[in-house]
């Protein structure tokens, strides 16, 4: 996996300006609900935790009393964030790169449950990531995922690869772009993948949606969490690079009454060990 914490910069700021991701977390969870088989004291992992907001709320909300929940996240900022803000006696927060399992630690057959929300189109190595999620349940253990497959984000970070200015901070951009992006199919795609790696009772399905900011600012302060390009780019050209994002959302996005109408689509994607 690239540097960063599914990609996210900035804790506070994240769980600040997360409303879109949480709200797709949430419904998603809603229209699946009827497809999760609960037991005793279950143990759940949920990939690509972050801040822990959306483990801690809208996960556990869905989640038995009786289950343990555990939120992993490659970055130590975000899961010293979470533990500090909402580990309890069901819920904890640990760091795991889904990409580089460490097996000498980490048990199979781990796992009744995996979860996760708005990481698996940062992650490079999807086949080893699905692998590897494989290896953690139990047999029969259901695996659910929602990200990103295409998004207007995707087609920023490639204008703004295209400045001279911004190029040299950018050279690593496809680590950053969801591999369906251009896909004709990416709902289709991931199902084979989850198929071919030994997944049954697959579902996947492209799901459009649409988000309505309330304001330029609020989309690009939304934008600036998640850039993994931001710590790289010298201070004194920061107020440039803001401007240029502006620039491309008034290029390209619909406007009315103020707000900013965002059109993007998930992969939402259940399948059975």
């Amino acid at each position: 996996m690239a540097e960063g914490s599914c990609r996210m910069n900035n804790a506070g700021l994240y769980v600040r300006f997360n409303a879109m991701q949480a709200k797709d977390a949430d419904e998603a969870m809603e229209e699946f609900s009827s497809y999760f088989k609960w037991g005793k004291a279950e143990k759940i992992l949920d990939v690509g935790s972050g801040p822990g907001d959306v483990t801690s709320t809208i996960l556990r909300s869905y989640v038995p009393d009786d289950a343990s929940l555990i939120g992993s996240d490659i970055s130590r900022e975000m899961v010293d964030y979470a533990t500090a803000k909402f580990k309890s006696d069901r819920i904890m927060f640990r760091i795991l790169d889904i990409e580089n399992v460490p097996w000498e630690t980490e048990m199979e057959n781990s796992y009744h449950k995996i979860f996760s929300f708005y990481c698996f189109h940062w992650i490079q190595n999807q086949k080893l990531a699905v692998e590897n999620m494989s290896k953690l349940l139990k047999p029969d253990g259901q695996l659910f995922l929602v990200f990103l497959a295409k998004s207007p984000i995707f087609d920023l970070y490639k204008n703004l690869k295209i400045n001279p200015t911004w190029a040299p901070f950018m050279q690593d951009i496809d680590n950053y772009i969801s591999k369906y992006h251009n896909s004709l199919d990416p709902a289709e795609e991931f199902k084979q993948l989850l198929i071919n790696n030994g997944f049954s009772d697959v579902k996947a399905i492209n799901r459009w949606k649409s988000y309505y900011f309330d304001s330029v600012e609020q989309l690009i302060t939304s934008i600036i969490a998640v850039n993994p390009f931001i710590k790289r780019i010298p201070e004194d050209l920061l107020p440039s690079y803001r401007e240029d994002i502006d620039k491309f959302i008034h290029q390209t996005t619909t406007q009315k009454d103020g707000r900013i109408q965002i059109n993007y689509c998930l992969i939402v994607a259940y399948a059975v060990k």
